[in-house]
């Protein structure tokens, strides 16, 4: 039996009231739109990235869904569809060109790669050869010898190497200066400028201070050697100029004054006498040098 069709259009109720539909045939055409919404999001959704409507509580925003991303769901929302399109585009030509690592990669790691890029490029270096640089001399860049350390270690070996006492008494002088200016700072972190002016403020004449420099130049070789350092940075600093003069010649009286006053000095500490290497020959002004031991009555 055949139902007679109703004069009125029936009022909507539930659903259709929620989205404000009057009567049924317009709910049956708005359903029929949404299904042609539908078909063509889904066509749009074999492009990559999604771009559809969102709708808020506020109105509505445009999103750029990629989908799952190592493990997380990214999006980004945007004021207008243009905006949205445009980063989509972005998202498509860097997929196109970096491939899915592009992507995987963090955006902080992306941007500190691009940083340091940009820090290697005017010394002609790529990234790779700056992380197999740093592998390899990783012990050093995590080494945290002080200076009093890489000191006491210098010495401990010029002792074991036979070095005469004078040598060792000059040396441990000297870098004991060194250690009290810079502290206990590692041996890697003080540069050639630093040296320079430590050896620049140093009292004395130019033979003294480069005296302290070939000391300095023996610790960091040493430093070298012992991988502590990447450099010896005492071949940055400049020696100082000694402009060489004729030695003086001492008169009769006055090398004797000289020699008395030494051997007074020397008896009272200690029966035997070692005279230094500055006593002169008063008439041919030749270095007498090392005086042998004396023995006293």
């Amino acid at each position: 039996m055949l139902r007679k069709a109703p004069s009125e259009p029936r009022p909507v109720t539930g659903f259709g009231v929620q989205y404000g539909l009057a009567t049924r045939a317009d709910f049956r055409f708005r359903v029929s739109k949404a299904c042609q919404d539908l078909e063509t999001m889904a066509q749009v959704k074999s492009r990559w990235p999604l771009l559809r409507w969102r709708i808020t509580k506020t109105g509505r925003t445009a999103m750029v869904d990629c989908g799952m991303i190592k493990g997380k769901r990214v999006r980004f929302f945007y004021k207008t569809m243009e905006e949205a399109e445009t980063k989509a585009a972005l998202m498509r030509v860097t997929r196109q060109n970096e491939g899915q690592v592009g992507f995987d990669l963090p955006v902080s790691d992306r941007l500190d790669a691009i940083e340091c890029l940009a820090l290697l490029r005017p010394h002609g270096l790529t990234l790779r050869q700056a992380v197999e640089f740093c592998l390899k001399n990783l012990n050093i860049i995590n080494c945290t010898k002080t200076v009093p350390e890489v000191v006491n270690e210098l010495l401990i070996a010029k002792e074991q190497d036979g070095r005469s006492k004078p040598y060792l008494r000059d040396l441990k002088a000297r870098l004991g200066v060194f250690e009290r200016t810079i502290n206990e700072r590692p041996i890697h972190d003080v540069n050639a400028h630093e040296i320079d002016s430590f050896l620049r403020s140093l009292p004395g004449g130019p033979v003294n201070r480069n005296n302290y420099r070939r000391v300095l130049g023996i610790l960091y070789s040493f430093a070298v050697k012992q991988r502590y350092t990447l450099k010896n940075p005492v071949r940055e600093v400049a020696i100082a100029n000694v402009e060489v003069t004729k030695p003086g010649i001492l008169t009769v009286p006055e090398a004797r004054a000289m020699l008395d006053a030494e051997l007074q000095i020397s008896c009272r500490s200690s029966p035997s006498v070692y005279l230094p290497g500055c006593a002169q020959n008063p008439k041919s002004g030749a270095w007498l040098g090392r005086i042998s031991t004396l023995r006293t009555g």
